[in-house]
């Protein structure tokens, strides 16, 4: 069920009241965790707040939080919403919350790349300490990160993955299968 437009303008426009009275007599399952991902992608943390609020059992909470692959991580990462990208952290048990930061092939890293958001992969990487998960992660896919950041003509990102690449591999990564 696709989110009905009264919903999907409120919670562009960050109305509250509206998505409140809206959601409880029109959304359930699926429309619900879409509206969840929507209000992420638009940066409305009072939105996803009063959601996870409204939403008293755990295990639902937790299904719109993690539905679509975490979509609503990696739309927060493609904006560039550090604050969505803490509240989800946050909302989340520390055990599970590298398998969001990594989730889809480490698409919230590329995502954020193709975007130019630099504070989004500075996030991303704090929240892996290890350095050989930091390296897969900034050379997912073939270096896809670095690919989309140059199509997309983001010069700082470029020279921040290099800055983040040991000298020796920056060659490859240059001309990996996305140059």
């Amino acid at each position: 069920m696709p989110i009905p437009e009264t919903i999907r303008n409120a919670i562009l426009n960050n109305e509250l009241s509206t998505i409140a009275r809206e959601l409880w007599e029109t959304l359930s399952g699926e429309s619900l965790h879409e509206t969840f991902q929507l209000a992420a992608e638009h940066g409305h943390i009072p939105i996803l707040e009063f959601l996870l609020r409204s939403t008293p059992d755990a295990e639902q909470r937790a299904a719109m939080i993690h539905s679509g692959g975490d979509a609503a991580f990696r739309s927060a990462a493609a904006g560039g919403h550090i604050p969505i990208l803490e509240f989800l952290l946050r909302s989340t048990p520390d055990a599970e919350q590298p398998a969001m930061i990594h989730s889809e092939n480490d698409m919230a890293f590329g995502m954020a790349a193709r975007n130019g958001h630099i504070p989004v992969l500075t996030l991303l990487l704090s929240f892996t300490p290890d350095a050989a998960q930091c390296a897969a992660m900034i050379h997912s896919g073939d270096d896809a990160a670095f690919g989309m950041a140059a199509a997309g003509g983001h010069i700082p990102i470029l020279e921040f993955l290099l800055r983040s690449t040991p000298d020796a591999e920056q060659p490859a990564m240059i001309h990996s299968e996305n140059d």
